[in-house]
């Protein structure tokens, strides 16, 4: 159970503010260094963020106190993909790569770099974007409303079908979307 106003670790805060906006109880701050650096400053009463892949690889899933959905918590566009690239005069290595190259990953994250690209935005726009069994969950947060108190922020998903032009398309579509009803 959360106490009021938790101070939840990340080391990319934005992106977690998805829920965040409706729920007020948190405070979110940025943390780096590597997993257990950042264990190692759990504050008391706090949270940290960080990925369950990253911890079942070092075998720490036992310091998972709650997994966040990814349709509340929608993480940065690419979050957890590892990508590789040669020099395109390079067929001996392009060849190797390919033996590795995972095309449901790839899928994804190209759909969800499209999402991004469409809104310009590198890392610094609270967006997020991730691809779940070809549902895109978006989310976007726009400025603050007049009072300053109100947060506004804009999410959905889309499923995507069809090839990378299609897909690429339903992404941009979904961002232009979030953009424009709210306004920014």
């Amino acid at each position: 159970m959360c106490e009021a106003r938790q101070v939840l670790q990340a080391r990319e805060p934005h992106p977690l503010h998805t829920r965040s906006f409706q729920i007020q109880r948190f405070e979110f701050v940025e943390l780096r260094g590597n997993i257990h650096t950042r264990l190692g400053k759990l504050p008391p009463g706090g949270a940290v963020v960080v990925a369950v892949a990253a911890l079942e690889i070092l075998e720490l899933t036992d310091r998972i106190a709650e997994a966040l959905p990814v349709a509340d918590f929608v993480p940065s566009p690419g979050q957890g993909c590892v990508a590789l690239e040669c020099r395109a005069a390079d067929p001996t290595t392009a060849a190797l790569l390919a033996a590795v190259d995972h095309l449901p990953t790839r899928s994804a994250v190209e759909a969800e770099r499209a999402f991004l690209a469409e809104l310009g935005s590198g890392c610094s726009l609270p967006v997020a974007a991730h691809v779940d069994h070809e549902r895109l969950y978006g989310f976007l947060a726009g400025e603050r409303s007049p009072d300053q108190r109100t947060p506004r922020w804009a999410s959905r998903a889309v499923t995507l079908t069809g090839g990378a032009v299609d897909r690429a398309r339903a992404a941009a579509d979904l961002a232009r979307s979030l953009r424009d009803e709210l306004g920014t």
